[in-house]
């Protein structure tokens, strides 16, 4: 019944995507928000759902046969996968009530819904998934949905170069990453999550062997967390509405890296590439956190302070305290989207000025506002209890 909810919960995004676009160019532009928010709540729940059964979940059917080449798709459901699933579900709800508001004023909200639908859809079914054909398939997924969004609005010259960084960038990594599951596929003979784990824990390959794998699918999840070096893109991606910002470079896409390397992680450690993890996560720290003290747009503050977490959620992992990491991961999420919805309220306010030296003294005006940012900036400074 578990494996059920959790297909449901996958389809009923990219369903639903088809649906919000739809009824929204050939009815009231609006009525498209309608359908993603019911969307959204199904997918939510289905993921409670998904909560609620016994663990893990498994599931594998064929899904095709060339020859020899037999490739597999299925489910793998644990704690870890669920984690990820609840953050893009529940966040992705909160965010698409938010965008009402926020994107009032746009001319073509079933473009937008469509995307950050099928992008929902997209993060689901890459932590559901049980092997690294499945999760590459979603991971390009979501990357599609990142250029698209970042690119919103396409008419403005600096969103469209921001949206093609992006994807350049993004799709370097990606290169690597599919490098490391064909070499794992034609050695290992498996690209199995679980099976490439029990296969370090046997000590079934050479290490030499496991380190090459692991970095060349490091090198994607480098990428798609904007990692050193392959960063610059998340800065410019704040070209994109600042909903997107939240819940794509914040809260969600960019903890894909994160997720992989913690899947993976009895196989990192086998491998001796963790090393090399907390390595990249050090020096991206460093970059970020003194970036973000350079800068005085307000997101783009915000996306330094995104890279600079998802690095230390590397070190963290790289260091061998894998639940330390992925905690923070929650912890980034949820603070990090309160700061980008915070941020946006007050940039919508603001005819869209951004300068974080031109924004003081909002309090006054926007209490609430000013209220929830200050939680969320005690969040991301770790003062308890927040």
């Amino acid at each position: 019944m578990g494996s059920a909810w959790a297909y449901f919960g996958i389809g009923v995004y990219f369903l639903g995507s088809i649906l919000a676009f739809l009824v929204g160019k050939f009815t009231k532009r609006w009525n498209s928000f309608w359908v993603a928010v019911i969307t959204g709540l199904l997918g939510l729940v289905a993921t409670v759902k998904v909560a609620f059964s016994e663990l893990p979940i498994t599931s594998s059917f064929t899904w095709f046969e060339f020859g020899e080449l037999k490739v597999n798709l299925g489910l793998y459901i644990d704690g870890l996968s669920l984690l990820m699933a609840l953050i893009a579900t529940g966040i992705g709800f909160l965010d698409i009530v938010f965008s009402r508001g926020y994107m009032e004023d746009d001319e073509s909200p079933h473009r937008y819904y469509f995307k950050k639908l099928f992008f929902i859809g997209s993060m689901v079914g890459l932590v559901f998934v049980n092997n690294l054909v499945g999760v590459y398939i979603f991971w390009e997924g979501v990357g599609l949905c990142s250029y698209l969004l970042i690119g919103y609005w396409y008419w403005k010259k600096s969103a469209s170069e921001a949206a093609l960084k992006a994807f350049v960038m993004t799709r370097f990594g990606d290169v690597f990453m599919l490098a490391g599951i064909v070499v794992a596929y034609v050695i290992l003979g498996t690209i199995n999550l679980q099976e490439l784990n029990e296969l370090a824990h046997c000590g079934a390959f050479a290490k030499t062997l496991g380190l090459l794998i692991a970095l060349l699918l490091f090198v994607g999840a480098i990428g798609k967390s904007a990692q050193f070096p392959l960063f610059p893109w998340l800065l410019d991606a704040m070209e994109g509405p600042t909903t997107v910002s939240a819940l794509i470079h914040a809260a969600t896409m960019v903890n894909a890296g994160v997720y992989l390397v913690a899947r993976l992680f009895p196989f990192f450690e086998y491998s001796n590439a963790l090393p090399f993890v907390a390595f990249i996560g050090a020096i991206s720290a460093f970059i970020a956190a003194t970036g973000a003290l350079a800068h005085t747009e307000i997101k783009k503050i915000l996306a330094f302070s995104t890279m600079e977490h998802l690095a230390l959620m590397f070190v963290g992992i790289g260091v061998g305290a894998v639940g330390a990491g992925v905690l923070h991961l929650l912890n980034h999420a949820v603070f990090k989207a309160l700061l980008f919805l915070s941020a946006g309220a007050v940039i919508h306010m603001a005819h869209h000025v951004k300068d974080a030296f031109k924004l003081g003294g909002l309090f006054k005006k926007m209490p609430q506002t000013a209220i929830l940012f200050l939680v969320g900036v005690l969040a991301l400074s770790g003062i308890p209890p927040f």
